[in-house]
């Protein structure tokens, strides 16, 4: 059975949670909301896509449901298309994980299933009292 998986897509801003990251400049963090709950493995493929350069040249983190983004108001758009890419690569990669650790699991089963299988046929032919 394969592991169900929701595209993660961005749905929008979070101006309630979005902050000055400095107030002797003109950077805010800005919160991105996520479509749904990420899961572990794909949160980890996302961290690592930013990482440096980071998104458009900004850094950038996850935290819970959100992707925050420390630019200016005036970056937002350049931002948006590049961390929409960012996401589509990250699903994509958690796909191809995920199906993969999905046959390694299918495969392990099958296997245990042969070598007990085996381990019956060696018990009878024994012989034991």
């Amino acid at each position: 059975m394969a592991t169900e998986f929701a595209e993660i897509r961005i749905i929008g801003l979070d101006e309630e949670h979005t902050t000055r990251a400095d107030p002797t400049q003109a950077l805010y963090e800005v919160h991105f909301v996520l479509s749904t709950k990420a899961p572990d493995g794909w949160r980890q493929i996302l961290q690592a896509h930013l990482g440096l350069p980071g998104v458009a040249g900004r850094r950038a983190w996850l935290h819970g449901n959100h992707v925050i983004v420390r630019c200016t108001i005036d970056e937002v758009e350049q931002v948006l298309p590049a961390l929409r890419s960012i996401l589509e690569a990250a699903n994509r990669e958690y796909r191809d994980w995920s199906a993969a650790g999905d046959r390694a699991r299918l495969e392990g089963e099958a296997l245990d299933q042969k070598e007990r299988q085996k381990l019956r046929d060696l018990n009878a032919r024994l012989g034991f009292d």
